[in-house]
């Protein structure tokens, strides 16, 4: 197989995101390409919360450093099963729009989503 830019996973951290992202290593190795997996923070909830529990941003703070944690650990195992190079991204916001940027951002190519 031809050699890919890396491959973007969009992952939202469900089994089926889990799946995809196995997937996308898979290929990643048999192309020898890295992989980039990719979590979302929702930006919109995220600052309801905030204006609902006042100025703090403690809970956004504990999702994110929860979100991040578990992006390193599937990184990590995504190198160690497939021995493929693995960087991961993280945004907050609008999915769709976050994910076209961390594609240019990346040159992703392909982009592998999994969504419960």
């Amino acid at each position: 197989m031809a050699r890919l830019g890396p491959i973007l996973v969009a992952t939202d951290r469900s089994a089926h995101a889990r799946h995809a992202a196995a997937r996308a290593a898979h290929l990643a190795h048999e192309t020898r390409s890295a992989v980039t997996p990719m979590h979302m923070l929702p930006g919109k909830p995220m600052a309801q919360s905030r204006a609902w529990l006042g100025a703090s941003m403690a809970p956004e703070r504990k999702s994110r450093d929860a979100a991040q944690r578990q992006l390193r650990q599937l990184a990590a195992d995504l190198a160690s099963a497939r021995r493929v190079e693995v960087a991961f991204e993280d945004a907050a916001g609008s999915a769709p729009d976050e994910i076209v940027r961390a594609a240019d951002r990346v040159d992703a190519q392909p982009l592998v989503t999994g969504a419960r």
